[in-house]
């Protein structure tokens, strides 16, 4: 029997690359960023990061973010793989 892990991406908004987050996906579009809080939307809803915050998505398509974490349950819930 194969062990499978799920496949989630991720990034981390850190104040000064709001752009580089929502390039991520060609769906979502920058509503603001003022190097403490980002805000965007994607097709269905509206993010709020926060800096230091983390965006994570399943698969290979980001076009709908799955979920956002703080640095703290980030590093608690998640290993990354190189």
């Amino acid at each position: 029997m194969a062990v499978v892990v799920p496949k989630f991406s991720s990034i981390q908004y850190d104040g000064t690359n709001g752009a580089e987050v929502v390039a991520v996906s060609a769906l979502w579009t920058l509503v603001s960023d003022d190097g403490t809080t980002l805000v965007f939307t994607d097709v269905e809803s509206q993010w709020i990061l926060t800096s230091g915050s983390w965006l994570l998505w399943a698969g290979s398509n980001p076009s709908f973010p799955s979920q956002k974490l703080s640095n703290t349950d980030y590093l608690a819930f998640f290993h990354e793989l190189v």
